[in-house]
């Protein structure tokens, strides 16, 4: 019953900023990317096919939702909030499996129906609440298969965990080699259970391999994504040029795109500012020349590149750019309150040998954290923080319920 009320709780405040903030012309409920998710969407619609250049940006998964939606704005938004609700007690059964035990469980599915940035990345036209949800899905079969004896249900286990993470990786790209730590943990933590482990392994190849053959073959571009150079050279080599030069984003980023052009051996006299966004569905050509110039600028300002990481840091762990400004003295402690007890919570799994919540929480949270932060330290915020919040309220919870316990075994004492 209480994980129903968690469930309601979470539903109602994501469906009630939804209302709060509902327009029909979008203007509160993205931050510009839906309309390439919505493009996508038609042409599927219209054609049935990925063969849009669309898809070299975003994957299939989210535009086939839209379309199965009817393309309309509000019952995507209405599915995103459903689907941002459950990851609440879906939490609750992760945070089981990882042993921190039932009141510790409620706790952490409580903080992520409270938690601002889920609350806020659920009620928005973006495919977050979709990945996050299949993410979290993924992690709770996979410790299911870690928990239960060798043989049929191990195999579907595994088999399931290796479906949901390779349909949260063909819906956000973020996730699309977090297969590769997990199964190498799964190796050092269950290596008798081969067969369960391979074929999640198997699942998650054959998804990354058969998604970029496909856009090698349709676009002549072999990648999973092109968001991966198109972000670190806007999103962390420009902030960095940014700073070193002093001028303006505008001055930056046209001063980079000829650089780009000048590496295709392009006329680069009407490059300006926005000649980059024509570089996202890149070539292989544009996502080499983005790379280059990128690490150029790192290699040429070493310091200023190490500076970004802390800012990065504070950025995706701290602030919710998309909720009122208002709301910051909610989120920002929040946050902060979130990340300490995640450190608590991950020291104290450490002493006591809670070897499964240590490790698993430790791998997601520095699989995303570095990768993110590799590529983007400027326009960043708690969007990318969100798909964590389950197994950080998993930690968080752990180390609240000890607090609670030697504050109540306290008390007894001065009783006593």
């Amino acid at each position: 019953m209480r994980l129903v009320l968690i469930f309601l709780l979470a539903l109602g405040l994501r469906t009630g900023l939804a209302a709060f903030r509902y327009t029909t012309d979008t203007a509160n409920l993205d931050n510009g990317d839906y309309a390439l998710y919505a493009i996508g969407a038609d042409h599927f619609q219209a054609n049935h096919n990925f063969d849009n250049s669309l898809f070299l940006v975003r994957p299939p998964v989210y535009p086939i939702l839209i379309a199965a939606l009817g393309g309309d704005n509000l019952p995507v938004l209405a599915a995103d909030a459903f689907m941002g609700a459950l990851i609440a007690p879906v939490t609750y059964f992760v945070a089981l499996q990882l042993g921190v035990g039932v009141a510790a469980s409620l706790i952490a599915a409580l903080i992520v129906a409270l938690d601002p940035a889920s609350i806020a990345y659920s009620t928005f036209l973006g495919p977050e609440a979709l990945a996050n949800l299949l993410i979290a899905l993924a992690a709770l079969a996979l410790l299911r298969m870690v928990k239960v004896e060798r043989g049929a249900q191990s195999l579907l286990w595994g088999g399931a965990a290796g479906v949901a993470l390779a349909l949260a990786s063909l819906t956000r790209p973020a996730s699309y080699l977090l297969w590769i730590p997990l199964g190498i943990w799964l190796i050092a933590r269950r290596r008798r259970d081969w067969l369960a482990i391979a074929l999640f392994v198997a699942i998650n190849l054959i998804t990354l391999a058969g998604w970029t053959i496909h856009n090698g073959s349709v676009f002549g571009n072999p990648t999973f994504s092109t968001t991966g150079p198109y972000t670190m050279l806007y999103y962390h080599a420009a902030a960095v040029e940014r700073f070193a030069s002093g001028k303006s984003p505008d001055e930056v980023f046209t001063e980079i795109n000829r650089r780009v052009e000048t590496l295709l051996d392009h006329d680069a006299t009407n490059v300006d500012q926005g000649t980059r966004y024509g570089y996202l569905a890149a070539t292989v050509d544009i996502q080499n020349a983005e790379t280059s110039v990128a690490l150029d600028i790192f290699r040429a300002h070493p310091l200023l590149t190490l500076a970004t990481f802390p800012l990065g840091f504070v950025r995706m762990y701290g602030y919710t750019q998309t909720l009122p400004r208002w709301l910051s003295l909610i989120d920002i402690p929040f946050n902060g309150a979130l990340l300490l007890g995640t450190l608590v919570g991950l020291w104290l799994a450490l002493r006591r040998k809670s070897w499964t919540l240590f490790w698993f929480v430790l791998i997601v949270c520095a699989y995303f954290t570095t990768g993110i932060l590799l590529v983007k330290t400027s326009g960043l915020d708690t969007r990318e923080l969100s798909m964590l919040t389950p197994f950080m309220a998993a930690a968080c919870a752990y180390a609240f319920v000890w607090a609670r316990e030697r504050w109540q075994a306290r008390q007894v004492a001065l009783k006593g």
